[in-house]
């Protein structure tokens, strides 16, 4: 019984008793410099990143074990919750920008090895602060964040920080400076931000420099609205450059947010820019919505990719089709794949074909471009590089390719061989 008691009591005293041991971080700060043992003060400073902040004192020390423990006080940092304690985070915010400053101000062929620690350490807090004023949701820090937009270290933490505290002044002076400044992200500002960055490209007589700029702009989320948007971008937007951006920032979203009418649009989309310079993005959606080769291709993609493979302009589109059909070793794709390696026009595809083929049979046909011919020739004329592939493992797949390809080479010269000879 008395056991049982102990234990009981132990079960009600133990929260308390912990809370008790947990340290502030004035006290970490005050035993770290009493300490004389390592084993301590590596356990202290470990108890900086644990420790939420809960005062204005506590700020200004977290501050301070920032300087010596950088990474352990931007943890300690980012658990600030409250927002009353937005004044102290600005302090310590302000404090690490002039860090930076005071370093960029010696030049750089001036800076020391300590120079460039400290600036290293004061953009990471300061960055890192920055984020806890955005999470603080206080409008108070807007003035101080808009300071920092001229600072090409910082802007572009400033400009998300300001997007998340809503603030639309500042988007819209941003947008009209945007390719004149600072580089800046517009991404605090969700689909709002997104749908402004569109109003603007619309404008007649942008010149290149903005253009470039808004068009970076142009990033994909999780929202389904996003990715809406991204695409309509994609398939319909008149601008070469706004169509290619929207497509690797749809590729983008479609990672993060899988749904279900995704495989119908990607089908869309990939037959109509095949021959596009986005086609590469639409056909690279295909592996990646299926979470590269953990989920089979349907079959209508696989002939998709097949029909790309044939008929795309685009070399770097058909050779991800050819990647693709070979990480998901599409059986069906190989008699295409062979066409490919003997009569595509461009190496870096046959290549690619030849690669998918190896990965769906394991092994080589005996054809070649005469383009190949001439180059492997060469390259098994080589007796070094087929020696270094020699002596690597026997289960090494590089070295299994490669005496796999040199073995279908000797085999397509001595066919060769064989129809001279009988043509004499």
């Amino acid at each position: 019984m008395n056991k049982i008691a102990v234990a009981i009591a132990f079960l009600f005293l133990a929260p308390g008793a912990y809370a008790q041991g947990r340290k502030s971080l004035k006290d970490i700060d005050r035993e770290l410099k009493q300490t004389k043992s390592t084993a301590t003060a590596m356990a202290l400073i470990t108890a900086i990143g644990e420790t939420e902040p809960q005062t204005d004192e506590d700020v200004r020390i977290m501050g301070e074990l920032m300087d010596k423990y950088p990474v352990e006080g931007q943890k300690a940092a980012m658990r600030i919750k409250d927002p009353k304690l937005t004044d102290a985070v600005m302090k310590e915010c302000d404090r690490e920008v002039s860090r930076i400053k005071n370093v960029r101000a010696k030049g750089k062929a001036a800076l020391t090895e300590k120079d460039r620690q400290d600036y290293l350490n004061g953009y990471m807090n300061g960055t890192t602060l920055i984020g806890v004023l955005a999470v603080l949701k206080n409008t108070r820090a807007i003035p101080l964040l808009r300071e920092y937009l001229d600072n090409e270290d910082l802007s572009r933490a400033s400009s998300i920080a300001l997007g998340k505290l809503g603030d639309t002044a500042s988007l819209e002076a941003m947008l009209n400076g945007m390719g004149r400044g600072a580089p800046i992200d517009l991404s605090g500002y969700g689909d709002k931000g997104l749908v402004r960055v569109l109003e603007e490209l619309d404008k007649p007589g942008l010149d290149g420099k903005r253009k470039i700029a808004l068009v970076e702009q142009i990033k994909g989320s999780s929202s389904p609205e996003r990715k809406r948007m991204l695409k309509d971008l994609a398939l319909k937007h008149k601008d070469p450059s706004v169509r290619d951006r929207s497509a690797l920032a749809l590729l983008n979203s479609m990672i993060v947010n899988q749904e279900p009418g995704d495989q119908v649009f990607i089908s869309e989309w990939v037959g109509r820019t095949k021959n596009d310079e986005t086609g590469y993005w639409a056909v690279t959606s295909i592996r990646t919505t299926h979470n590269t080769t953990t989920k089979p291709l349907e079959p209508g993609m696989s002939a998709l990719l097949i029909d790309v493979l044939r008929t795309s302009t685009r070399e770097a589109t058909r050779q991800e089709a050819a990647h693709t059909l070979g990480l998901f070793r599409v059986r069906e794709s190989a008699p295409y794949l062979k066409e490919c390696i003997e009569k595509d026009k461009e190496a870096v595809v046959r290549t690619e074909c030849r690669d998918a083929y190896w990965k769906i049979s394991g092994t080589i046909p005996i054809m070649f471009h005469p383009d190949d011919v001439i180059k492997l020739a060469a390259q098994y004329a080589d007796s070094e590089l087929t020696k270094s592939y020699a002596n690597l493992p026997e289960s090494d797949p590089i070295k299994r390719k490669y005496f796999a390809v040199m073995e279908a080479f000797s085999k397509y010269k001595d066919n060769v061989a064989t129809k001279m000879g009988t043509h004499k």
